[in-house]
């Protein structure tokens, strides 16, 4: 697959299989490639070459099909909340009744939420915010959770938090996960495998024991 934003190519003949279950982390500097490479398989950018999920060919099949027909749920860069909306409403938009039962799994993960379910996310901190994101694909059962640097600009504790949750729910349901992430060690404690990208090309694939930091950081960098 390669990919483009207008007439500048980003990504190049990127061939990669991520198997059921799996986490994945995508490492490279920035402008590598890495939220691209998400965005393609969302189909958010233009791609050309073939993309298939759980046996299907969606590379032709508009985002919000990739998304409702193929169980994927996604965590934005910048989080994607409606700042008009309360946490709840946030948390809630375009989820199926059943699905509300598990709110108690987001606020017990994310007990602040609970506290301040009433209120408007503006009124959030930066990482309240990002559990909210995180919150709202834990109400849709998914079969790919898609993320893109969960970390940014939080607090340690946070991020700690965040990750925890994260490990709990591809633990818990097996699900596939696509993970863009800067801070490299925390990509490479909780990845079964990580890929390096470096100019829009994939340039290394490490899985079980080769997940090693120093490793993966030579590699991004060119050392």
């Amino acid at each position: 697959m390669s990919a483009w934003y207008g007439s500048t190519q980003v990504l190049f003949d990127i061939d990669l299989t991520v198997p059921a279950g799996q986490k994945l982390a995508i490492a490279g500097t920035n402008g590598a490639g890495k939220t691209t490479l998400l965005r393609s398989v969302l189909g958010l950018v233009k791609s050309r070459g073939e993309i298939h999920w759980e046996g299907r060919r969606i590379d032709a099949t508009p985002c919000h099909r990739r998304v409702r027909d193929g169980g994927i749920a996604v965590v934005h860069e910048g989080r994607g909340l409606i700042t008009a909306l309360s946490v709840l409403d946030n948390l809630t938009l375009g989820v199926e009744p059943a699905a509300l039962r598990r709110l108690d799994d987001v606020f017990d993960a994310f007990p602040v939420l609970a506290e301040r379910r009433d209120q408007p996310v503006t009124n959030l901190s930066g990482g309240e915010q990002q559990m909210v994101a995180l919150g709202r694909t834990m109400l849709r059962p998914a079969r790919l959770l898609v993320i893109d640097e969960p970390s940014l600009g939080l607090a340690p504790s946070i991020v700690a938090q965040l990750y925890a949750t994260i490990a709990r729910m591809s633990a818990a349901a097996e699900t596939t996960v696509l993970l863009v992430e800067q801070e490299l060690r925390l990509a490479c404690e909780i990845a079964d495998r990580v890929v390096v990208l470096r100019a829009g090309h994939l340039v290394r694939d490490y899985s079980g024991s080769e997940v090693n930091f120093d490793i993966i950081v030579d590699a991004a960098t060119g050392g």
